[in-house]
């Protein structure tokens, strides 16, 4: 098994800060990958720079979700799910 993308990353993120509320983004890869039952070997792949694979692409579902405003960033190194979309 490989990686998932950036993508299909995207629903459980919101899972997590669904059930969490605010979230330190430093403890979203090891959720995610949890969640995904992602295997030891995917989650220690690394890209160039030396960082995990699951934190880039999980970094990266973030953004995304950030630009499309369902997810702000409230404080550094926080992310939680808008008010509009928490209220749906």
């Amino acid at each position: 098994m490989s990686v998932p993308t950036y993508e299909d990353m995207m629903r459980p993120v919101l899972e997590i800060l669904a059930a969490n509320g605010e979230t330190q983004f430093r403890t979203m890869p090891d959720q995610v990958a949890d969640v995904m039952h992602m295997s030891e070997a995917d989650r220690a792949q690394k890209i160039g720079s030396g960082q995990l694979v699951v934190t880039n692409r999980v970094g990266w579902a973030i953004t995304y979700m950030v630009q499309a405003g369902v997810v702000s960033r409230p404080r550094r190194g926080y992310a939680e799910i808008t008010p509009v979309v928490a209220n749906s």
